[in-house]
């Protein structure tokens, strides 16, 4: 009689045990078959046989603006030296890249006349000395090129376009520096009347030998 009630007691707690064991496994974000050893008792090698459809961890992925590729040591457990590898091929940071464009950034300014005594003049008359200031600038920073041996050079011509003077003089002119200049021309005594130019010109050589414009200036002034 014992052995009967002992029996059928077996019975109705694992009836009971069985479909609670098989509610858990398959509630939630998680689909879990398990077919061997459900009684979970002294547990070998190989004898739990579990296979796993669905995110266990159920979080939830949301898609953003970068594309991951990641193969091996996922859990970043004691990274060494390529044992990580990551296929990255849009830009994670979201950050805007813009290619820096490495140039010449020079610049002629504050171009004036004046007369020999240094005052401010736009009239001459032949005989007179004409000094022309200015100065020259190299802009920029890291994306500007350093000049090395630049060449500046002051031409003048008449009314008639007729070069009457050509001087010249090479500078350095590193990033983010200036140099004034001055240059003197006198009108000659048969010099023709009329509107003279002044055309001031930087290059990084002789246009002849290869040289490349960088910067022109012009100013006016008349001789009577």
């Amino acid at each position: 009689m014992r052995k009967k009630f002992t029996f059928f007691f077996i019975i109705i707690i694992t009836s009971i045990i069985i479909p609670c064991i098989n509610a858990r496994a398959q509630s939630g974000n998680a689909d879990i078959t398990r077919k061997r050893n459900l009684q979970g008792f002294k547990l070998e090698i190989n004898n739990l046989d579990v296979k796993r459809s669905k995110n266990l961890l159920s979080f939830k992925l949301e898609y953003n603006d970068a594309h991951v590729i990641r193969y091996r040591n996922m859990q970043g457990y004691e990274l060494i030296k390529n044992d990580a590898h990551v296929i990255r091929y849009r830009n994670i940071q979201h950050f805007q890249l813009v290619p820096v464009e490495i140039d010449y950034q020079v610049d002629i300014l504050n171009v004036f006349l004046t007369d020999q005594s240094g005052n401010p003049s736009s009239n001459f008359v032949r005989g007179d000395v004409v000094e022309v200031y200015f100065t020259v600038r190299n802009g920029g920073a890291f994306e500007s090129i350093p000049i090395e041996n630049g060449l500046v050079s002051v031409l003048v011509e008449d009314s008639a376009e007729i070069p009457m003077f050509l001087t010249y003089v090479y500078i350095d002119l590193p990033r983010d520096t200036s140099e004034e200049l001055i240059f003197g021309y006198r009108v000659p005594l048969e010099g023709p009347i009329g509107v003279y130019t002044v055309r001031i010109m930087m290059f990084t050589n002789w246009p002849s030998q290869g040289g490349l414009g960088l910067a022109v200036q012009e100013a006016t002034f008349s001789v009577s």
